[in-house]
């Protein structure tokens, strides 16, 4: 089940962007202009590589105490785990260089097959892989019929509404239930949000190219990705940017006490940033920009990395779909034993289900995950050995996962947040509706910005 299954993403323009070499290509220097890039996420790194290389003079400024932003490889178990971004999703698209990039740095990746998973119903009995697929493909028809029949009858629909008309039965079986679950979790996954929230118009609109593609798991760490293209390029950890002002054609950085002055500045930071005023604009935001930044929403996608004493589960599935009762949305696992050969399960709750979590100690998410388990593998002996768990909404320099489009809000939105504000420039995945909500959509709108800068534009 791909990680775009169903959904639909404008590639309109896709043809202006900057390509994957121009990070690497050869401007002339005519004035070696100074940039301060806010934020060291892949957008940030990006842009800074693309402008070192170009010779110009960048510099860096991180909030937090790491660099990767929502890229996050954790290694305290001798596995590279990803806690944060995982994927290199469509690799098939001509302006997705990422992973060839990866492959270059040495690090690991594997194709994701969707459709090798263990289903298990509310009772914890399996259900039969074919007999999913199958119904998770007319469900795909049902759903599109459905956008047809309500499209254009009501302003406003959100995916939930359509799916909800393609499968209205309130007679279902458990089975079908957990088909149905399933479905629409894949579904939420690929926004990090719940389907009551996400517009149909946006995902389901006829207007819209498909960006189906490829997916890649990235296995060797997605970090080193973040540290190439920082090699050279000075990075300041600990230093949060509270203002940022034009000052005729000087930009002034404000972080601390301290003043940092250079001719552009490029803003990485996560929506939510700009959404709750973390950082304050001389001048001002246009209407238009505010107007796109209360309508686009950041989503939340957490991580419950699991390490136990054995491996308990049977088989070697790509993923478990299992009943979890925190939240509609967080029935899903990752099996990296497959990929590791260790026993580590991770849990990826997204919506209501990642929310629930991000209030609950160590003890309680075992505990509901050792339940949940247990139906499915009930004369298995279950025991942790170590639980990793993320809190994207609780963590102050990002406040969620990555940005989708709500009930009410459009593609031109992602369009207004990335419209420069004189010297002061927009990138991250929010600025970009092609790929919004994954790594190499921020990385295309890094060396965007990068660009425009180098063209003296702004």
């Amino acid at each position: 089940m791909d990680r775009r299954t169903f959904s639909r993403q404008l590639i309109a323009g896709l043809a202006a962007l900057p390509l994957w070499n121009l990070a690497y290509g050869n401007h002339p220097d005519p004035s070696r202009k100074k940039v301060i890039v806010i934020g060291a996420g892949i957008a940030g790194a990006a842009a800074a590589r693309a402008l070192a290389n170009a010779g110009l003079e960048a510099q860096v400024l991180e909030a937090s105490g790491r660099v990767g932003g929502r890229i996050h490889t954790f290694r305290d178990w001798g596995v590279n785990l990803e806690l944060g971004a995982n994927w290199v999703h469509n690799t098939n698209h001509p302006d997705n260089r990422i992973d060839e990039q990866l492959r270059q740095l040495g690090v690991a990746l594997e194709k994701t097959n969707y459709y090798r998973f263990q289903l298990f119903d509310g009772e914890g009995q399996q259900i039969s892989r074919l007999r999913a697929l199958l119904y998770s493909l007319n469900l795909q028809k049902r759903v599109q019929q459905a956008w047809q029949e309500l499209a254009g009858t009501e302003a406003g629909l959100s995916i939930r509404q359509v799916f909800d008309h393609a499968a209205s039965d309130p007679g279902l079986s458990s089975a079908r239930q957990a088909m149905l679950r399933f479905s629409r979790e894949a579904y939420a996954q690929s926004l990090a949000a719940s389907l009551s929230d996400a517009s149909a118009d946006h995902y389901l609109g006829a207007d819209n190219g498909e960006a189906l593609g490829k997916d890649q798991l990235v296995l060797g760490g997605y970090d080193t990705l973040v540290n190439h293209l920082l090699q050279g390029v000075p990075v300041q950890l600990h230093t949060e940017v509270r203002e940022i002002r034009q000052q005729g054609q000087q930009v002034e950085v404000l972080a601390g006490n301290d003043t940092y002055e250079a001719d552009y500045a490029i803003v990485t930071v996560p929506l939510s940033i700009l959404q709750n005023g973390g950082i304050q604009f001389s001048p001002g935001f246009p209407e238009e920009k505010k107007r796109a930044l209360s309508r686009l929403r950041l989503g939340l996608f957490n991580k419950v990395a699991m390490r136990f004493t054995e491996k308990f589960w049977s088989g070697s599935p790509d993923f478990l779909v299992l009943q979890h009762n925190r939240g509609e949305h967080g029935s899903i696992l990752l099996n990296h034993h497959h990929y590791s050969g260790q026993p580590i399960l991770v849990a990826m709750p997204v919506a209501d289900a990642a929310a629930w979590l991000e209030a609950q100690d160590e003890e309680t998410i075992q505990r509901s995950w050792r339940e949940a388990l247990h139906k499915a593998f009930p004369h298995r002996e279950i025991e942790f050995r170590g639980t990793a768990v993320t809190r994207w909404q609780a963590n102050p320099f990002s406040r969620g996962s990555y940005s989708f489009v709500p009930v009410g809000a459009a593609a031109r939105d992602f369009a207004a947040i990335a419209e420069p504000l004189g010297r002061i420039h927009f990138a991250g995945e929010a600025t970009i509706s092609a790929f919004h909500g994954t790594v190499h959509g921020a990385y295309l709108s890094g060396v965007r910005e990068a660009e425009r800068v180098m063209g003296g534009k702004g």
